[in-house]
């Protein structure tokens, strides 16, 4: 894609998630589509604790550049992309600790689906602007993290323990993650999630 960025050097490029509420979309059900993707990606953050979510580590690119009729260029297309995760995991990857949480808090039936990223476990100074930590997630954005996860095999899952040297940083072994892994995906597919209503979403309001 091409790079989206803004002509004022003295301002951060990237994307803050106070940003993320600004939606607009032809149909009531594109922008419905829109705010269920970026509730998941609010899992996904959560599912990583990504501690370091801020604007400058969340990047706009353009899938479909276009020429209107006064051949000006817009974006037919807008992404948003993390593109830095290091401090991922709760910061580096502290193993026991990632591995021990829930991605979900306690979750009963028709209770919803709230994350678990807690002001607690963030740098005491955290940079991230509008990000909702304790989001409440959707039936449909459940599944859409968890079909994206589960096309994910289990030797893709352990390149990627390897090129991250994930045992160096924590000393664990790569059976030990691809285990917990597996068992966040399995939580997810089974949590109690309600379904999407737009009314009543967090980044709609």
């Amino acid at each position: 894609g091409d790079a989206i960025s803004i002509s004022n050097p003295q301002a951060p490029v990237g994307v803050e998630w106070e940003e993320f509420k600004n939606v607009k979309a032809d149909t009531d059900e594109k922008k419905k589509q829109m705010l269920i993707e970026r509730e998941a990606m609010m899992l996904w953050i959560s599912f990583i604790q990504h501690t370091d979510a801020a604007g400058f580590n969340n990047r706009l690119s353009c899938k479909k550049t276009k020429l209107d009729e006064n051949n000006n260029i817009y974006c037919k297309e807008p992404y948003v992309y993390l593109h830095d995760h290091g401090h991922a995991f709760y910061r580096h990857l502290n193993f026991s600790k990632w591995s021990g949480e829930h991605v979900f808090q306690s979750n009963n039936p028709g209770s919803g689906c709230r994350t678990s990223m807690r002001k607690g476990f963030l740098p005491e100074q955290s940079p991230m602007k509008g990000i909702i930590l304790e989001a409440e997630i959707s039936s449909e954005a459940r599944d859409l993290i968890f079909n994206r996860l589960s096309k994910i095999s289990d030797d893709q899952c352990t390149t990627l323990f390897y090129l991250a040297r994930a045992e160096e940083a924590s000393g664990i072994t790569a059976g030990a993650w691809l285990k917990a892994i597996k068992k966040k995906i399995a939580e997810i597919k089974s949590a109690n999630c309600l379904p999407f209503e737009m009314k009543k979403s967090v980044l709609a309001q």
